[in-house]
């Protein structure tokens, strides 16, 4: 397959239900070509008739006389001037609404692909997710997306640029076809010469420039978030040099690449001289003419090359830019066609227990040959408290994981009472399901809605009553606005037993069939930790509960508890616990 259909069925893709919209912007710009057509038109009868002098040979003149006889006697220069003026005008307004909406076609284009990769990121595998770099994902989900739509945008601009520049050409071929087919020569060779330098360094522009920032924003991500060990390590000149070596190799490549793409623009006015010369050449060497003959062509000629000279350097600049983007657009296009291992979507509605949980011979691996958990069987009798102990690394985590359906087996079964856990929708699954981890991530909102997050229409009846079984309205009723008060990115107002009654109430709120537990008390005060503890109890009157720990006090209150280890999952009284 060539480079160009590839790319072409990559741009097909992208723009997806769009391509209307693409056609529709294409017809505005034809349309402002045409404009541009007249008003350059009526530039060579304008200058014919201030300077008093022949509008030149050719049938091109021959018309535009014709044209010029056709107007009112003693009027013509207010004519002239009025249609040139309504050309450029309508040229203008056309050209306003084409970038107007190029830009809003891009960024509508922009606000899709992010919305699509969001959703492919929430559907993926969670294990696979987890292996990738979080930086490197945000910068994908937000930067990437508004880079390529930026192509999008330059590529419409283009496109104009590309019909103002045949236009224009048309034109100067009308006046003088011989000194137009030299001009054509000389640009024609100046872009066949540069073509395959320019796309070379503008894709690998492109690709570095995708590469640090990616580099950037995973190593800024990484360190934000462990700014706690940054600093306790004294790691901060270490991270903030490898930071500034990538921000000032990509500032000294972005000035490299913008010198390259102005050094067109910036000769512009040389090479309307240089058109001028062969002008002038071609028609007084090649076509014999005396300059007197054709002094308003001339001068027409020029007027419409340096149009036509800016149109085609812009061409070359905006053609390197372009290419720029290119990296981008295959990287949204990859990631947007990229068939990843899906969590299912089908299934029926989790409606609760109708019996025990069961695990029987469940074997999970993260990678092939080494098995976090082997041959497991264990029991989670309904609406009672069950235990797992075991070291750290044994599989209990992995166990909620797979109750919770973020990972699947190789092999083994997980039923939920009469039914095998991939009967149901995973949505229903955890949404009777309420999950409870070490340490919750409490967003940045009030304390209302961040109780009420999986229960957007809850009332504050129903809000305050899921804080009470939580132990949470005690310290809620002493925040400066109670209910209002915003508790900061991942909770940062609260202690950790805030945090930790405040995740509690938010799972509460949902009323699920089954409550997990993972560490939920592990960094806790003995305080908070028995305010945890009793809203467990409560909850297991009407719930299955799991609760995964280390300490012997957290699991004083089950009913099973299992030791999970090398050999499996093994039934232990409460006396074995501590040993």
């Amino acid at each position: 397959m060539s480079t160009l259909v590839r790319r072409s069925r990559i741009l097909r893709r992208l723009l997806g239900d769009r391509i209307g919209f693409a056609g529709f912007l294409l017809a505005l710009m034809f349309l402002a070509a045409f404009a541009e057509t007249v008003g350059v038109s009526m530039v060579l009868p304008l200058i014919s008739t201030l300077a008093g002098i022949p509008v030149g040979a050719g049938r091109f003149a021959e018309w535009l006389e014709a044209f010029r006889g056709m107007m009112p006697a003693g009027f013509e220069l207010e004519a002239i001037l009025a249609i040139l003026a309504a050309a450029f005008l309508v040229k203008g307004l056309l050209l306003t609404a084409t970038h107007a909406l190029s830009d809003y076609f891009a960024l509508s284009l922009r606000d899709g692909w992010s919305t699509r990769i969001f959703e492919h990121y929430m559907t993926a595998r969670f294990d696979a997710m987890q292996r990738e770099k979080q930086g490197e994902l945000i910068h994908n989900l937000t930067i990437e997306p508004y880079r390529a739509a930026r192509g999008m945008a330059l590529l419409l601009e283009t496109v104009n640029r590309a019909i103002m520049a045949l236009v224009l050409t048309g034109v100067l071929l009308l006046t003088s076809w011989a000194a137009t087919f030299a001009v054509a020569l000389s640009a024609g060779s100046l872009f066949y010469f540069s073509r395959r330098w320019s796309f070379r360094y503008a894709m690998r522009f492109g690709r570095l420039h995708q590469e640090l920032h990616q580099e950037v924003n995973a190593l800024g991500a990484e360190a934000i978030a462990g700014g706690l060990e940054v600093r306790l390590f004294g790691a901060m000149a270490r991270v903030r040099d490898q930071l500034g070596l990538r921000l000032k190799r990509h500032t000294r490549e972005e000035a490299l690449f913008r010198a390259s793409r102005e050094l067109p623009v910036q000769t512009s006015e040389f090479m309307v001289i240089f058109v001028l010369v062969i002008a002038l050449i071609a028609l007084k060497n090649v076509l014999g003419l005396e300059p007197a003959t054709f002094a308003a062509s001339l001068g027409f000629f020029l007027f419409v090359s340096q149009r036509l000279m800016t149109n085609f350097m812009m061409l070359l600049t905006q053609r390197m830019k372009l290419i720029s983007y290119l990296p981008s657009l295959q990287l949204v296009d990859a990631t947007l066609q990229d068939a990843p291992v899906r969590e299912r979507t089908n299934g029926v509605p989790f409606a609760g227990l109708d019996g025990d949980i069961a695990f029987r011979g469940v074997t999970f691996a993260y990678e092939p040959g080494r098995d976090v958990l082997r041959g497991v069987n264990l029991t989670i009798p309904r609406n009672r408290i069950t235990a797992l102990i075991g070291p750290s690394g044994s599989g209990k985590s992995t166990i909620a994981d797979l109750l919770l359906g973020l990972l699947s087996p190789q092999a083994g079964s997980i039923r939920l009472g009469s039914h095998a856990i991939e009967e149901f929708s995973l949505s229903s699954l955890r949404a009777g399901i309420g999950y409870v981890s070490q340490e919750p991530m409490i967003f940045n909102a009030s304390v209302r809605d961040t109780i009420r997050f999986g229960v957007p229409g809850a009332d504050d009846a129903a809000i305050q009553a899921a804080a009470r079984a939580a132990h949470a309205d005690s310290f809620i009723e002493r925040l400066p606005q109670g209910y209002d008060t915003v508790v900061g990115d991942r909770g940062a107002t609260l202690s950790g037993g805030e945090r930790q009654r405040l995740a509690l109430a938010r799972v509460i709120l949902r009323k699920p069939a089954v409550y997990v537990f993972d560490e939920a008390t592990s960094a806790l005060d003995p305080e908070s930790e028995a305010l945890v503890r009793d809203s467990i109890r409560s909850l297991a009157a009407d719930a299955t509960v799991l609760v995964i720990a280390h300490r012997p006090s957290a699991v004083a209150d089950a009913h099973v508890v299992y030791r999970i280890g090398a050999d499996g999952a093994r039934q232990v009284g409460l006396a074995e616990v501590g040993t």
